[in-house]
């Protein structure tokens, strides 16, 4: 990520926060440093995220609901591992789907058999 330094701060999310703290609202920021209000407030929302540049079509990412005692779960892996719970989700899905372990770890009785497969059992 490129930064790009404004009124002798590093970056430009450093001189947002640096005005703020000396009193000026975001419409004063904004007109301040010749930026719109909405890139103001993106960059105040960002400013703890390391946002990686994307190449080509970004990809979409699914929603999924997973109860937080779930994760709660999760954290002293994640912990070891310097990661967030969230990473440790995203790692075992992606472990399960990768290796064909998805019945393996359901259990359940059901297995997937690929259709090219099934004509040849029958």
């Amino acid at each position: 990520m490129v930064a790009h330094p404004r009124h002798g701060y590093p970056t430009t999310t450093a001189a947002i926060l640096a005005l703020e703290r000396k009193g000026r609202d975001e419409y004063q920021v904004a007109a301040e440093l010749g930026l719109t209000l909405g890139m103001v407030r993106h960059l105040k929302r960002c400013r703890n995220k390391l946002v990686p540049r994307r190449i080509g079509r970004p990809k979409r990412a699914s929603k999924v609901d997973i109860p937080r005692d779930l994760v709660g779960h999760l954290e002293r892996h994640a912990l070891r591992r310097q990661i967030t719970p969230q990473d440790v989700i995203r790692r075992l899905l992606h472990k399960a789907i990768i290796d064909d372990m998805v019945d393996a770890i359901l259990d359940d009785g059901v297995s997937f058999q690929h259709p090219s497969k099934k004509d040849r059992a029958a």
